[in-house]
């Protein structure tokens, strides 16, 4: 029997002075990480990793990339989104671990929930029904026409966002700002159940 000898293609692990439960399925530079990786698989340069990320849990921080071709649970992931782009769509879980500017994230919200208060950024390419996301809003702006549902669980300044507001409702008492930029139908929202602060 004849051996041939392959070349071994190199898995890079770099920086991993902070992280611990290191393993061989893992590979990429750690420098932005801290923690546990031994849940995570695959390379930690997001665009990257494809398939189901139910799995991968932690702070996240040092990823960047296009997230179209993920899905999974993001409820265990604590990253800053900043550098993330692409669609959420089949994406589903709490997004309460994210932070940082959400302008090229685009796709169907409706399966993430969670406190949005850490997130800015433009939302005029985001879709679905918010009715899960709470949390204040001051530092988001765009265009809102494509969103709906219950709007209860959020506060703060909405001078910076604009659209129809047809399809949103519940109490937007803890919201403020100028309304200048919204048009629709406010009757969901000022049923005499809600004191209308915008």
């Amino acid at each position: 029997m004849k051996m041939t000898l392959r070349p071994i293609t190199p898995q890079f692990q770099t920086n991993t002075e902070n992280v611990t439960g290191l393993h061989k399925d893992i590979i990429g530079d750690f420098s932005n990480i801290r923690g546990d990786v031994s849940n995570i698989k695959g390379n930690l340069k997001l665009n990257d990793i494809s398939g189901d990320v139910s799995n991968i849990r932690g702070y996240l921080n040092g990823l960047s990339g296009d997230v179209s071709a993920i899905f999974g649970i993001i409820s265990h992931i604590k990253s800053n989104v900043s550098n993330i782009r692409g669609d959420v769509s089949d994406i589903r879980g709490d997004f309460s671990g994210a932070i940082g500017d959400v302008s090229n994230i685009t796709g169907d919200v409706s399966k993430i929930r969670g406190d949005v208060s850490h997130i800015e950024g433009d939302v005029s390419n985001i879709i679905g029904d918010v009715s899960d996301l709470k949390g204040n809003v001051t530092n988001l702006r765009g265009n809102v026409t494509n969103l709906r549902g219950y709007v209860g669980g959020i506060s703060g300044d909405a001078t910076n966002i604009s659209g129809d507001a047809s399809n949103l409702s519940g109490n937007v008492t803890g919201v403020e700002g100028d309304a200048t930029g919204f048009v629709g139908n406010t009757e969901e929202l000022t049923k005499g159940k809600i004191s209308l602060s915008l």
